[in-house]
């Protein structure tokens, strides 16, 4: 028997989320056997966790044994508990060096309904997420987005910086 601990979450780090209203996301380091480009950054993959008992239930899934190594997508569909107002953007800083920043949008359902379902575009129907190597690449990612956003019509966003120290100063 196989547990994903063991095998393709052996390394794996929760980020802390910024402020209440946000989730925590557990990024997945995927080892280069299982790691593709179809993975942000070629192998990581986050795991949005939106209250303690997700936690608990991502653990618990993680370190089930299970016949064969599986895509942990648990909560990948789940329909998301936290809703938003506004736009969010919100800045995870990596909780240790050599981690990737995390850029997170939350997006409120008026946002959401104007894609069609199908796209699977919306992590858990309301986030999208990007990483990057570096806070400047972080900021600047948000800044393209902020670009992309403004159409000439009255745009409510809230950004939220990251919490905490950086690690390794500015990267």
């Amino acid at each position: 028997m196989i547990r994903l601990t063991d095998t393709l979450a052996q390394r794996r780090i929760l980020y802390p989320r910024p402020i209440a209203t946000l989730p925590d996301i557990m990024i997945l380091d995927i080892p280069a056997a299982f790691a593709g480009p179809t993975l942000p950054l070629g192998h990581y993959y986050p795991i949005i966790l939106e209250t303690e008992a997700e936690l608990r239930e991502l653990v618990d899934y993680l370190d089930a044994p299970r016949p064969a190594v599986i895509v942990p997508d648990l909560l990948d569909r789940r329909p998301t508990a936290l809703c938003a107002s506004q736009i969010t953007l919100a800045h995870y800083a990596p909780p240790n060096p050599g981690w990737p920043y995390l850029l997170l949008c939350h997006w409120p359902r008026a946002c959401t309904r104007l894609v069609p379902p199908s796209t699977d575009m919306f992590a858990r129907g309301s986030y999208t997420m990007e990483l990057l190597h570096t806070s400047p690449q972080l900021g600047h990612q948000s800044l393209m987005l902020l670009e992309t956003l403004r159409t000439g019509q009255e745009l409510d966003v809230t950004i939220v910086p990251p919490s905490g120290p950086t690690p390794g100063g500015s990267a």
